[in-house]
């Protein structure tokens, strides 16, 4: 059975997006300040879109720890914590691909960051 994408499945898609982000953040800032740390939590769009990196250089110039979540830029040498984007856009293909769907394409908004090109080769695994 074949689908059409509306503007309702696509909005509750990115707000089911926003909100386990916003809780992994939270559950991040909550174990940091129980165990005595501060953590600064900073939006990486127009970091990854303009590749705006000497702030995060600078953080790590002063020794101070970095951790990048979720969106990823793999020229930083810290620590990084993510999902394996080419393994779920795999297996959310497959998902369909095995469900009864027929045309299955990727489609994306994201112009340039990291996880845009995992995510295709993921897909184009499973076609």
């Amino acid at each position: 059975m074949e689908t059409k994408v509306t503007l309702k499945m696509l909005a509750k898609l990115l707000n089911v997006s926003v909100s386990k982000v916003s809780k992994a953040l939270y559950g991040m800032e909550s174990k940091a300040s129980e165990l005595g740390y501060k953590i600064i939590i900073s939006l990486s769009r127009e970091t990854q879109a303009k590749m705006q990196i000497d702030h995060l250089k600078e953080v790590l110039n002063y020794n101070i720890p970095l951790v990048l979540f979720h969106r990823i830029l793999s020229i930083i040498p810290c620590d990084k914590v993510s999902i394996n984007d080419s393994l779920q856009a795999e297996l959310a293909t497959v998902e369909l691909l095995d469900s009864g769907c027929s045309k299955v394409a990727y489609l994306t908004g994201i112009s340039d960051p990291s996880v845009d090109d995992q995510r295709k080769s993921g897909y184009l695994t499973a076609i």
